[in-house]
């Protein structure tokens, strides 16, 4: 296993990769799709899919140096229309 530093920033990785290419990709869009599998694995798994969604919604929360206000707001809206209300349906089912 990894040390939690290691995982936390490949999270992060992750996470910050898919805003970056949420709109260039179908696929980083699909992201929740993905983690979904991790939730229904073992318990070290879960904990894990856990820690991806909570870092996806706070990175598409926080503004990227280098990128417009609009690109921000253009992201997080998208994200809150197609993913957000999944993200917390998978949060309640898993507790």
């Amino acid at each position: 296993t990894l040390q939690d530093f290691v995982t936390l920033s490949l999270i992060k990785l992750v996470c910050r990769i898919t805003k970056l290419g949420w709109f260039d990709d179908s696929t980083h869009r699909e992201l929740t799709d993905d983690v979904t599998k991790f939730l229904q694995a073992t318990v070290d798994h879960c904990i894990l899919g856990l820690k991806i969604l909570n870092q996806l919604v706070d990175e598409l929360n926080i503004p990227t140096t280098g990128r417009t206000l609009t690109q921000h707001r253009k992201t997080s809206v998208s994200f809150r229309d197609l993913c957000l209300f999944k993200v917390f349906q998978l949060g309640l089912t898993t507790l």
